[in-house]
């Protein structure tokens, strides 16, 4: 596997942004707390945003 990424590095670009996407959309402290919350029953709780920086 890793040796057809070596021999393709627009397909590693594109493997390595799809990755970092995913990361981003599923896997930040903002959506590891909202899915603890959820599931303490307590979503609806926080009613405001706070902005992440990335």
């Amino acid at each position: 596997a890793y040796g057809e990424l070596l021999a393709d590095p627009a397909e590693a670009e594109e493997l390595g942004r799809r990755a970092r996407e995913r990361v981003l959309d599923e896997h930040t402290y903002a959506h590891r707390a909202a899915r603890l919350l959820d599931l303490l029953g307590l979503g609806s709780a926080c009613t405001q945003a706070v902005p992440v920086g990335v």
